[in-house]
């Protein structure tokens, strides 16, 4: 059972849930996204994987997870980003932002976005979370 942070408006902690409920439920929780850009200004891309429970076999950012409780978001951040793609780099905070889900499934969360640009390649592999990658 994965364990999530759940968060006000104003992004303060307010408690833990189990993630897949939190997402059912539709309560606020803390997210980030990556997006990775290449010396085209072309976002780096992954498809979901099929067996996702959410979104499978869409199109979506370079990277994006759920910090656990007692983790830092930044930290949380370069990790995944490493971990699924293959990428280690440093991470400029952008800006927060309160994001509502516009495919029918109620997830409400904060999200911390972390844009990035690179000029390597990410390595192509497949796993069970994910499907291509593609700028």
């Amino acid at each position: 059972m994965i364990k999530i942070i759940l968060v006000d408006k104003k992004d303060n902690e307010i408690g833990v849930g189990e993630k897949l409920k939190v997402h059912q439920e539709g309560k606020l929780h803390r997210a980030f996204s990556i997006f990775i850009f290449n010396s085209k200004g072309e976002m780096l891309l992954q498809k979901r994987a099929k067996t996702k429970y959410h979104s499978p076999g869409l199109w979506t950012n370079t990277c994006c997870s759920h910090p656990g409780p007692n983790k830092n978001l930044e930290e949380e951040a370069k990790r995944r980003l490493k971990e699924e793609m293959r990428i280690n780099c440093q991470l400029p905070f952008q800006h927060n932002q309160n994001l509502n889900r516009l495919d029918g499934q109620k997830k409400l969360k904060f999200s911390s976005a972390y844009p990035h640009s690179t000029k390597k390649s990410p390595l192509r592999r497949s796993c069970s979370n994910l499907g291509l990658v593609n700028f």
